[in-house]
């Protein structure tokens, strides 16, 4: 099926790039809306992306919650609904509004990495990087697979350097990715529950000096995501970014509460 009217749910570096791609080439966005509730790392982004839909007269629903009366009736006017960066659950009705349903691309491989932050427990778990998209079902990054991203040779990097090339590399297959659909190409299905990671930072967001070396530089990638606060040294009101681990010594950075990432 030819995909022609889309729905746009949410912002973010990746959710923005795509969203040029479909300005650029010539789809009908039926509607885009602004996550439901504000982040700091898309401050900026949010501000090219509303002033983009006031150019292209795109109708912009603001930071609503996308499974009320109103965006399902318009979602039912669409091909198809596209996850830019949204942080509500999707509940059924909207979930079947579209012709073809609703797709999200999920920075970790699932069902290994589902949930919250996978980039960041990618590294605490010691586990491959990389991109799942797939179609939403009630079941949270559990749909069916259109697409993998592997990325095994993102490793010794902080959560931000991975975040900022798996964005690349999915920017850049999200037009296959949309030939795959109208193809009706399906390259795969759940067959286990994986592991699910719920909102939160590992240990309150503290790392221990007494850890292994290797544990410290891991959990410190992790965290390490400007603008938000890094790893906090436990029992201290200090946070810490450590820089390299060789031969049994340190080389870090010591930032105090009050420093802006």
């Amino acid at each position: 099926m030819k995909i022609n009217k889309i729905g746009f749910f949410g912002i973010s570096t990746y959710g923005l790039n795509i969203f040029k791609h479909l300005i650029e080439s010539d789809y009908e966005i039926i509607f885009a809306t602004l996550k439901s509730k504000p982040m700091a790392h898309v401050d900026k982004l949010q501000k090219e992306y509303i002033a983009l839909c006031k150019k292209y007269n795109i109708p912009m629903l603001g930071s609503v919650d996308v499974n009320n009366k109103e965006t399902v009736a318009l979602a039912k006017n669409t091909d198809i609904c596209i996850i830019g960066g949204y942080d509500k659950i999707l509940k059924s009705e909207i979930l079947n509004a579209p012709t073809l349903g609703i797709i999200n691309t999920h920075f970790g491989i699932i069902p290994e990495n589902r949930g919250c932050n996978p980039v960041m427990w990618a590294i605490v778990d010691n586990i491959t990087q990389g991109a799942t998209t797939y179609w939403v079902n009630e079941n949270i990054d559990y749909g069916k697979v259109i697409d993998t991203l592997s990325r095994p040779d993102l490793t010794n990097v902080t959560a931000k350097e991975a975040y900022d090339s798996i964005t690349e590399d999915c920017t850049n297959r999200f037009p296959y990715i949309l030939q795959k659909i109208e193809e009706g190409y399906l390259e795969r299905e759940m067959d286990s529950e994986g592991i699910y990671h719920k909102a939160g930072i590992p240990n309150q967001g503290y790392l221990s000096l007494d850890w292994d070396k290797e544990k410290i530089k891991r959990y410190s990638d992790a965290l390490w995501f400007p603008p938000y606060k890094p790893a906090k040294i436990k029992d201290t009101d200090k946070f810490i970014r450590i820089i390299d681990v060789k031969n049994n010594k340190i080389t870090c950075e010591i930032f105090d509460e009050d420093t802006n990432f």
